[in-house]
């Protein structure tokens, strides 16, 4: 714009030294008309950009904010999230109930904390709070929490609905995994539900002797169904891991959880059930294992977090 400004400042001296009076009055006129013209369309476009600079500078504030939210929500799921839901149904002569337990990772952020899972009732009322309870560590700067649940059939009003959410509360605050705001939902004989981030977990484990005949060691191990050629394995070692013994689990189509109650594998969650009985020496008072999930190409562990899971037998 400074260029057309001088280019027409050029042109009003050239004739202004060669026109005559009138003739330069009426050329200055017109040139100032021009000049004028100018200006405007000038000061229009610093208005435009002006403007389109505050827009930027709202849209760019607002994208911070949205960015802040989505940080505010990971921060969240990092304090609380769901492990593990598990549901089951029994009945035996007529009576029976209904059996939920729950595994839920939190971080340490504080001594005194409490970690529920808030619960519908099947008959609509009011949810509950179920109280977890200290398990032991996850890895650095978190803890495993659990509960189990059992309410008998007899009692219509206490049974338990399928909705629930966990809640976290410490230092003041409260902190929520209410599965992206959908909230989990489990049958009454659903199994098992692993959180997306997890694909093998253990499924529980015993370890016995009777008499003097060699010892039993039975596993159990949850993985998701994400590939069809699989192999799950346990690794054990009963000497602080100085002799390593491995084994596979056996798939499993159906698993008995009550008198006539089964659960299929895979079941409504795409979670299958592998296990195996181990025949251990008779002097094996101790062991240690890990669960190993080989599928697509990669090996995908379960060893409690680094500190594997540790038995000591039960003689009978």
């Amino acid at each position: 714009m400074k260029n057309h400004i001088l280019m027409l400042l050029t042109i009003v001296l050239k004739y202004s030294i060669k026109e005559t009076p009138l003739k330069k009055q009426k050329r200055m006129l017109k040139m100032q008309k021009k000049i004028l013209s100018i200006v405007a369309v000038i000061t229009v476009l610093l208005t435009v950009i002006s403007c389109s600079d505050a827009a930027f500078e709202t849209a760019y504030q607002e994208d911070a904010s949205s960015i802040n939210k989505e940080q505010s929500i990971v921060s969240t799921a990092a304090m609380v999230e769901l492990v593990k839901a598990y549901t089951s149904a029994s009945s035996y002569h007529g009576s029976g109930g209904n059996t939920r337990s729950f595994i839920i990772k939190v971080k340490n952020a504080g001594f005194e904390k409490q970690v529920v899972i808030h619960h519908s009732i099947n008959t609509l009322g009011p949810w509950v709070d179920l109280t977890a309870d200290y398990v032991g560590p996850a890895e650095t700067g978190y803890e495993i929490w659990a509960l189990n649940d059992y309410r008998s059939f007899s009692y219509a009003d206490e049974i338990l609905g399928k909705e629930f959410v966990v809640k976290y509360v410490v230092n003041g605050q409260t902190y929520w995994d209410n599965n992206a705001g959908k909230n989990y939902s489990m049958g009454y004989l659903d199994g098992t539900y692993l959180n997306p981030n997890l694909n093998v977990l253990q499924a529980g484990a015993s370890f016995y002797g009777v008499g003097t005949s060699p010892s039993t060691f039975y596993v159990n191990a949850d993985v998701r169904n994400i590939g069809y050629n699989k192999t799950v394995k346990v690794v054990y070692s009963f000497d602080n891991w100085a002799t390593t013994y491995t084994e596979n689990l056996k798939f499993a189509d159906f698993y008995q959880v009550g008198y006539s109650q089964f659960v299929e594998s895979p079941n409504v969650h795409n979670i299958e059930r592998w296990r195996k009985s181990i025949t251990v020496p008779a002097d094996v008072e101790n062991l240690e294992y890990a669960i190993a999930y080989d599928v697509n190409g990669s090996t995908q562990w379960d060893n409690n977090y680094g500190n594997n899971y540790k038995m000591v037998k039960t003689q009978y």
